[in-house]
């Protein structure tokens, strides 16, 4: 049994914090999910397909795994050791 499963056993609701890209599936998968929390950390720029928000909704994607493919491009730009 995982925390989301015990917390539905209680009639308690599961959220998030932190990386909104990486929850957004596991909250996609629990019948008792509430809230999504969104940061704006700028990552954005580094992951090629970042989260999409509809009318207020995070919409989780259909990629496999954690569904992050990060932009290497973006990211070798920023690279200190260039």
């Amino acid at each position: 049994m995982n925390f989301g499963h015990l917390a539905e056993c209680f009639n308690l609701a599961i959220t998030s914090h932190g990386a909104h890209d990486l929850t957004v599936h596991l909250l996609a998968a629990l019948p008792n999910r509430s809230f999504l929390e969104a940061h704006g950390f700028g990552l954005d720029s580094y992951i090629a397909q970042p989260l999409t928000m509809e009318d207020g909704l995070a919409i989780a994607p259909e990629r496999s795994g954690h569904g992050i493919d990060f932009d290497w491009a973006q990211l070798q730009a920023v690279r200190a050791d260039k």
